[in-house]
């Protein structure tokens, strides 16, 4: 693989109400010349059965490293997503991704920050 980086973008610690991150290890989007890659590694507390809230939570740890090819990465999407109290809402930005099972989803606190993820994508997405 093409080891020559374009840019980057250094994802923060993000709960969401149904995963609180105890232990944030790192995160990021890479964009290389022939593909993207995006990482994210954390300790977050998440229900044992979502279906069953009794159930209580448990302390899981989350690993994901996804590469897609440039010519797989299609559109990007950016949503607002309120979240329950005691966690704050978030920004979504979505990588879609041809032949993908579901969309690369990346969180961050604020419109700006979302917005530059956004704009990188977009930027990487219209490069010849």
């Amino acid at each position: 693989m093409n080891s020559n980086i374009i840019d980057s973008f250094e994802l923060k610690s993000i709960s969401l109400s149904e995963q609180l991150i105890t232990d944030y290890l790192g995160g990021g989007v890479e964009f290389y010349e022939t593909y993207l890659r995006y990482f994210i590694s954390f300790y977050a507390d998440e229900p044992k059965d979502s279906n069953d809230k009794e159930l209580g939570e448990e302390n899981v740890f989350n690993k994901i490293d996804i590469i897609a090819l440039r010519q797989q990465v299609i559109g990007v999407e950016k949503w607002f997503i309120p979240q329950k109290e005691p966690v704050k809402d978030v920004w979504q930005i979505k990588i879609v991704c041809k032949g993908f099972h579901d969309d690369i989803k990346c969180y961050t606190a604020t419109e700006e920050e979302a917005q530059e993820l956004f704009d990188k994508v977009q930027k990487y997405l219209l490069i010849n």
